[in-house]
């Protein structure tokens, strides 16, 4: 009798653990958000936008937009046969969570906090005398601030990249310039004259009952050309557009409060008792009918 009570708790504690609810009991509130970009050029700004929910700003082949469900920036500078020209493409993003639960929250520092950032470049130099670059800068930053508005945490992670091809330059002078705050450390990065891919990644993070956390993310890209003769034909490339992606993981038993859906949000939901008592009296007896069938098995 005791080894079929066991072994239906095996098998309702798998059946039931499929269907249980997850139910974290403790939560993290969304409290704001914020979107802005911005297309410019030498003249001035061609267009731009600010929203809470999805910013979008288009001219031309260029665009920037942020997605608050994705966490997403994204954007385009480009410049095409050009004598003078420079374009900028910018994306700013900010939001604040709180944590509205009775017990402290620990991020760790192992990318419980992340910001992905990916771009590619080209460039072309025209016949004459002259140069075509790209620039891509990239800062993550976060504020930890207590119930009493008091500041416990500040810090920001940023890269700058650059690159410069003139004429006689057999390949473009590349440069790449982490500079990290407060805890704050690079991901592997990989970087050169046609592509870049770093994590920008936030340090442990303690926030106890009533903190704020405030994210803020800024990503600028610009493509530039300009003749020393005054011949035609400089081209350059600067694509974010593949993704400069916040990256949440929520502690262990915390879920999220928001009016809408975050998908760069992810959360680990902790078992209801009953379901995890009955895995854990499933399993041993489960064990002990094995060990029990063991020496059996070897008389026979």
């Amino acid at each position: 009798m005791v080894l079929r009570l066991l072994s239906c708790c095996a098998f309702l504690a798998v059946a039931g653990a499929a269907h249980a609810q997850l139910v974290p009991a403790d939560r993290f509130s969304v409290t704001g958000a914020l979107g802005e970009v911005a297309i410019s050029n030498l003249a001035g700004t061609l267009a731009s936008d600010q929203d809470s929910l999805l910013a979008t700003a288009s001219a031309g082949g260029n665009f920037a937009s942020v997605n608050h469900a994705d966490g997403l920036l994204r954007g385009r500078a480009t410049i095409s046969d050009a004598f003078a020209d420079s374009l900028l493409s910018f994306a700013s993003y900010g939001v604040q969570f709180q944590n509205i639960s009775g017990r402290a929250a620990l991020l760790d520092g192992d990318g419980d906090l992340t910001l992905d950032v990916s771009a590619a470049f080209a460039r072309t130099l025209g016949a004459g005398m002259g140069m075509a670059g790209n620039t891509l800068a990239a800062t993550f930053a976060a504020v930890v601030v207590d119930s009493l508005d008091q500041v416990v945490y500040e810090g920001a992670g940023s890269i700058a990249y650059t690159a410069t091809f003139e004429s006689g330059d057999v390949e473009a002078d590349i440069g790449f310039t982490p500079t990290l705050i407060g805890g704050f450390r690079l991901g592997p990065d990989d970087h050169g004259a046609d592509a870049l891919q770093v994590s920008i990644i936030a340090p442990e993070l303690l926030l106890q009952p009533g903190d704020r956390l405030a994210l803020a993310v800024n990503v600028t890209g610009t493509a530039s050309g300009f003749s020393f003769d005054g011949s035609l034909g400089y081209s350059a490339l600067t694509d974010f557009g593949n993704t400069a992606r916040l990256r949440l993981t929520l502690p262990a038993g915390f879920g999220l409060q928001s009016d809408l859906p975050l998908n760069w949000v992810s959360t680990t939901a902790v078992p209801e008792p009953s379901v995890a008592l009955l895995l854990a009296l499933g399993l041993a007896g489960l064990a002990w009918r094995v060990r029990r069938r063991g020496p059996m098995s070897g008389r026979a």
